[in-house]
This record gives structure tokens, sequence and C-alpha cells, in this order.
């Protein structure tokens, strides 16, 4: 799994993720959630003009743990 690539999670129904982040045994989603990757399914190429968009607001990655400890 790379950064870029979009996948579903066990558990979230149907709702499509993109990976901004690749760790060991994890990966960060575009929600800023952190997902064991066991429980992510990358979806293949031939199906990515299947995922319906809706435009939302993100934070950096880096920039959202900074702030997160800081607190």
């Amino acid at each position: 799994m790379k950064v870029g690539d979009f996948v579903i999670v066990a558990g979230e129904s149907n709702e499509v993720f993109t990976v901004i982040g690749v760790r060991e045994t994890s990966v960060v989603l575009n929600t800023g959630w952190v997902e064991p990757i066991h429980k992510c399914v990358q979806i293949p190429k031939e199906f990515e003009s299947s995922i319906h968009t809706i435009t939302s607001r993100h934070i950096n990655y880096e920039v959202m743990e900074t702030i997160l400890e800081r607190n």
C-alpha cells in the first residue's frame, strides 16, 4: 500500500478513503485516522472510476500530528 491509494476499511461501510501516510503496520487516511493495514483493502485501479467524490477539508498529516502533540 502506498500514498495516494484508495482503500475501503472494514467496519466503515462503503466509504472510500485515500491513503496519505504509510507506517509499518498501519496507514493514515485522508480523514486523519490511522487504521491497521489488515483492516484496509486497496481498490484496484479498474474500479477507481466507480468512486463517487465528496469534497471536504482536511489538514496536512504532519500539521495534524504537531497540533495533537501540543495538546
